[in-house]
């Protein structure tokens, strides 16, 4: 029962989001959409920014980081330069609202399902006014050992693909591959710049923290990461960041709290 009105009172919040936080008129055109599975919908926000949705799942988003403000812990307190690396990027909704902020000069955001990417890459273009070319998209999948080989990714919904197969594969999902880069890679080319990691890859993140050398790891000063225990112990995932000497908050989910949650982990000397 509890777990019920838990759910009820999110979707109402989604709605309170959708007709108090976005223009009346795309609010309209987005639930028209819905009754016509695969209409395009470009919501624009009350802030004047767009997107393009293809379905409530990507309304959940939007809600989540430009009403609930999901991410918007990483950056509190920033003023020096920051650049983010944001894992799991969907459909641009993170980037850009790490965009905005006047410390962030770049995101690099890695989304690898192809049909995100497209809209990703939209929804970029529709803000740029807002984001001032901060935004680099990359159509990639973050690992954290080097592979020879393309990797297998779940995509039996746009939402919750996964890299970590042999845990989750079932029938009637269909299996993708994609290209792929290291964290070790992308954190390189930023030796002594001040970094931030987002990372949403539906419970990939335990193996590339697992498999990126501790010396490049703490090169990052601050995380923000989704978990998923359906993969993996928490206890595992919190064990690698307290190894890499990384300070950690965890919030549980408040509709899910025994499978996902939020977890903001910051070393205490590199905080800015």
């Amino acid at each position: 029962m509890i777990q019920l009105l838990k759910k009820f009172f999110y979707l109402r919040n989604i709605i309170f989001f959708l007709l108090g936080g976005v223009e009346l008129s795309s609010s309209l055109k987005f639930l028209w959409s819905l009754v016509r599975p695969g209409k395009i919908t470009q919501l624009t926000l009350k802030s004047g920014l767009r997107f393009q949705v293809r379905n409530i799942y990507d309304l959940v988003p939007l809600y989540e980081q430009f009403m609930q403000r999901t991410y918007g812990e990483l950056l509190e307190r920033t003023r020096r330069p920051v650049t983010i690396i944001d894992i799991g990027g969907y459909i641009g909704d993170t980037a850009v609202f790490f965009a905005q902020h006047p410390a962030v000069t770049k995101v690099l955001v890695y989304e690898p399902l192809p049909t995100n990417f497209v809209t990703l890459k939209q929804n970029l273009l529709l803000n740029k006014k807002f984001i001032y070319d901060k935004i680099t998209a990359h159509a990639l999948a973050v690992v954290g050992r080097a592979r020879k080989t393309k990797l297998k990714l779940l995509s039996n919904n746009n939402l919750g693909n996964t890299t970590q197969l042999k845990k989750s594969q079932s029938a009637g999902q269909k299996i993708s591959y994609v290209a792929t880069v290291p964290l070790a890679q992308i954190v390189k080319k930023f030796r002594g710049q001040a970094l931030y990691l987002k990372m949403d890859c539906e419970g990939a993140e335990l193996e590339i923290l697992q498999q990126t050398p501790p010396l490049i790891l703490r090169q990052i000063s601050r995380m923000i990461i989704e978990y998923h225990l359906k993969y993996y112990q928490l206890t595992e995932l919190t064990a690698v960041l307290k190894r890499n000497h990384y300070q950690v908050s965890i919030a549980p989910d408040q509709i899910e709290p025994d499978t996902i949650g939020i977890i903001l982990a910051h070393r205490s000397k590199l905080a800015h």
